[in-house]
């Protein structure tokens, strides 16, 4: 049975903010500070890892997580602002699409 033991200097340290839109109960955006040890191309912490490469986008299942190096609400929002847009606007096609469905099965019914 192999363990991984970490061991880590309180100088190996450095923080990320993992904003998060929250919808249990009322909608609001939801901060984590994260001490992490820097790697090559990742964070880490005990039971966690991140890629350096979504630090500033949005990431997470249901694309509503932004992670930043600093504690910026603003720009955590503006960043997950952009990507709340692109999912109204693909809703918006989509109930589009689906009106335009009903309206032809409706031009049967009237005929």
């Amino acid at each position: 049975l192999k363990t991984n033991v970490y061991i880590f200097k309180e100088d190996d340290f450095m923080k990320l903010y993992i904003f998060s839109v929250s919808t249990w109960g009322k909608v609001r955006l939801a901060m984590e500070e994260m001490e992490v040890e820097e790697k090559n191309k990742i964070y880490t912490t005990k039971h966690r890892r991140i890629n350096k490469s979504e630090i500033g986008v949005v990431s997470g299942y249901r694309k509503d997580t932004c992670i930043l190096l600093e504690n910026d609400p603003k720009k955590a929002s503006e960043i997950l602002i952009i990507q709340k847009q692109k999912e109204l606007e693909a809703m918006k096609t989509s109930m589009d699409r689906k009106q335009s469905e009903i309206d032809l099965l409706n031009s049967y019914i009237a005929n």
